[in-house]
């Protein structure tokens, strides 16, 4: 007998404790997609090749890439490689740019007529809110993959 009182008392905390949660309720906005945002001044502050920092190696301290909100991009100098600047083929610093979704992109893409330029992101970007951009790409040579790193100005 007193195991099923105890039982019942269990049973009942139980039920009463379920009954006290709170309904979750979500914003209407918090499903939302959002575009991917990174029109701006954007200044680089880290390169690597293959893993390997080159900060010190190379000087870009005034080396930024201007994403503007028509789509165009421009390169404040030629000095630095960039995925845009090839060895071969058409060699620009200026052009469009597009991502390869607007919403959760994986790629950005260059282009100046009819050379494109796709660049892998290595990191993912989200909404308006991106303080860096990270770009992974390769000019020419496939065992040699570059990192570069911009922060937002």
């Amino acid at each position: 007998m007193k195991k099923i009182i105890l039982a019942a008392r269990f049973i009942f905390i139980g039920l009463f404790l379920m009954g006290c949660e709170e309904e979750l309720t979500v914003r209407q906005d918090a499903l939302t997609a959002y575009a991917v945002d990174i029109n701006g001044t954007w200044q680089l502050f880290s390169i690597s090749r293959n893993g390997e920092d080159l900060s010190g190696k190379i000087s870009f301290t005034d080396y930024t890439l201007d994403l503007n909100n028509d789509g165009t991009f421009n390169l404040s100098s030629s000095k630095v490689p960039f995925p845009t600047l090839r060895t071969s083929g058409a060699s620009f610093i200026s052009g469009n740019w597009a991502f390869n979704d607007d919403f959760q992109p994986t790629e950005i893409q260059f282009s100046n007529g009819p050379s494109i330029v796709p660049t892998r992101l290595d990191q993912p970007l989200f909404g308006s809110n991106n303080t860096t951009l990270s770009i992974t790409f390769s000019l020419g040579c496939a065992t040699n993959t570059y990192l570069y790193q911009f922060k937002k100005i």
